[in-house]
């Protein structure tokens, strides 16, 4: 540049950054005072099926983003926020919807773009979840009291999905004036709603005039059941002549194969969660460990999450703490990462019942025995009570916990022989190696729906 090698294109420098990381919408509803948040949503842009193929304006879109935890919820809320405040102290008010894409990123959530409209598939898939008055909402936006008028905007339990339906070649060249017909069955599908964009009246009743032609949104309890009720919407429209309709198949493929996240709490080194780590890098699990939780400040196994990258938290319980307080606590720091499941590798507590129904179906406990023989016991402690008892085998099991200790059902047991030789300790030996793979055993049962705890 200093020689002019590249001539003119070398007077200016673009310094580009690499994100990595998940995108996610965040639109929030601004009175230029206040910024309400909407549900965060996440979108398809490419418009073939594997995020292939040209960008769109979008193929489709779902809410909730799972991606979106309540702690960096938070955080784009602050960023929502604190841009409507700016804007007012310039004496700017924003007055609308403010759309913000964000990347989820190593560092937490990264501002990419601002954009000033609602519209396309993200709206699309928001509005029918919507319980507040949406008028009462835009007035209240557009007077500047929305907290007056709208103290709390609501929002529906459950999920929704959109899925495009667009003209054959969008986002490229297209055919126009292709008769709709479909439109009343879709709608009479439970939960299912047709949107119109890309459509006019003719003589011949609907009919195309754009690339994204309608959107079928369903809703369902949960994602799975929202996203079969738009497919089988979808399933019902028909653009004359038939293969004049494009719509993509793996809308939400990325919410429907994300990854079980596990909360480890443990008091010990928790050995046997290096086995689950070691097959999460590998690819063997589809897995990621978020949060490490201990109430022992020395416990290794925050030396064991620092060590693989994963936040260590370190939680001591004061003298006195009621456990149901405790645990509450606990349950908060989980809840805060967008946990999906708890395993307790070495947790030298007993949980409360208010710790168990809070995660119920999505708490699993190892312990030290083939339960439920020798259950409530710890450590050697069981070990020596096997060979006492002359037992031929022991082993582990991975349980889902309930207010019953060790009595929760099994999900996972391995079996060890038992010779004369052994000693506790060596049977701890023997017994442990076991564990790792009971862990992630338990994870991949979990994850397919085998027991019970896990929506989507």
């Amino acid at each position: 540049m200093v020689d002019a090698a590249f001539g003119s294109a070398g007077d200016e420098v673009v310094i580009e950054q690499l994100l990595i990381g998940e995108e996610v919408s965040c639109m929030a509803f601004c009175d230029g005072a206040v910024a309400s948040m909407m549900v965060p949503a996440q979108d398809h842009k490419r418009a073939e099926d594997g995020d292939q193929g040209p960008n769109t304006g979008g193929m489709g879109a779902y809410v909730p983003a799972p991606c979106l935890t309540p702690r960096l919820r938070r955080e784009v809320e602050a960023v929502l926020q604190r841009t409507v405040e700016a804007l007012a102290s310039e004496d700017r008010k924003y007055i609308g919807v403010l759309y913000g894409g964000f990347m989820l990123t190593r560092d937490g959530p990264l501002l990419l773009e601002y954009n000033v409209r609602f519209g396309d598939p993200e709206t699309q898939v928001l509005l029918p979840l919507l319980e507040s008055d949406l008028f009462e909402v835009a007035l209240g936006c557009a007077t500047g009291n929305l907290k007056a008028r709208v103290p709390e905007v609501k929002w529906k339990a459950g999920a929704a999905a959109t899925i495009v339906c667009a003209a054959k070649g969008y986002p490229g060249p297209y055919p126009k004036g292709l008769p709709i017909k479909g439109f009343e069955a879709a709608n009479s599908v439970q939960g299912v709603k047709v949107y119109h964009a890309g459509t006019k009246k003719s003589e011949d009743g609907v009919v195309t005039a754009g690339g994204r032609v309608l959107a079928v949104t369903g809703l369902g309890a949960d994602f799975r059941e929202a996203l079969e009720r738009a497919y089988q919407g979808v399933g019902e429209i028909i653009f004359e002549p038939a293969d004049g309709l494009h719509f993509r198949r793996d809308i939400g493929h990325r919410a429907l194969n994300r990854p079980v996240r596990i909360g480890l709490v443990g008091s010990t080194r928790g050995s046997s969660s290096q086995v689950p780590f070691d097959a999460i890098r590998r690819g063997e699990l589809n897995a990621q460990i978020v949060v490490v939780v201990s109430n022992k400040g020395d416990a290794g196994i925050l030396d064991r999450a620092r060590t693989e990258g994963v936040k260590p938290v370190h939680l001591p319980c004061k003298k006195g703490t009621p456990r149901a307080e405790y645990d509450a606590e606990l349950t908060r720091v989980l809840k805060d990462e967008g946990v999906d499941l708890v395993m307790l590798v070495g947790f030298m507590r007993i949980v409360s019942p208010e710790f168990c129904r809070d995660w119920e179906g999505s708490c699993l406990n190892i312990h030290p025995s083939l339960l439920p023989k020798h259950a409530g016991g710890m450590d050697l402690e069981v070990h020596k009570a096997v060979l006492d008892a002359g037992e031929i085998e022991s082993g582990c099991t991975v349980h889902l916990v309930t207010a019953e200790v060790d009595g929760g059902p099994v999900v996972v047991q391995r079996k060890v022989p038992v010779v004369p030789e052994d000693t506790p300790e060596s049977l701890k030996a023997k017994v442990q190696a076991e564990e790792g793979p009971a862990l992630v055993d338990s994870v991949r049962r979990f994850a397919s729906g085998e027991i019970p705890g896990r929506t989507v």
